[in-house]
């Protein structure tokens, strides 16, 4: 949630890591998109470092995220749904609502799943 408030107006990335399917740490991704206001792209780089960081760490990718700053609905837009991968899990953090939502894609479609979003300890 932090990261998304940070946006400025612009879509943020991520991913998160963890055991269990529950999140210990947040990689941020810079968005390498050209039009980062109203798109993502992970950043190959970015991506490729936390990638090594989370085997490193013994970890497991558990979600991966991106914020739409102002997007009303909690819900994939067609866009997301076309570059999602079978299995992921997108986080969704509506920043002017302070609302996550996460969604399992399956079949070309996506299901919404419960997420608690909790402060670091």
């Amino acid at each position: 949630m932090r990261h998304a408030n940070e946006g400025r107006g612009l879509e943020v990335c991520g991913m998160l890591a963890g055991k269990d399917d529950r999140a210990e740490r947040v990689f941020r991704i810079r968005n390498a998109h050209p039009e980062p206001a109203r798109r993502y792209q992970m950043d190959p780089l970015d991506q490729l470092r936390a990638y090594r960081e989370i085997e490193e760490a013994d970890l497991a990718v558990v979600a991966y995220y991106h914020s739409h700053p102002d997007f009303a609905k909690g819900e994939l837009s067609a866009t997301d749904l076309a570059q999602a991968t079978e299995g992921d899990y997108a986080l969704y953090a509506l920043v002017h609502q302070r609302i996550v939502y996460a969604f399992a894609v399956e079949n070309g479609s996506a299901r919404e799943v419960p997420v608690e979003v909790t402060e670091p300890a």
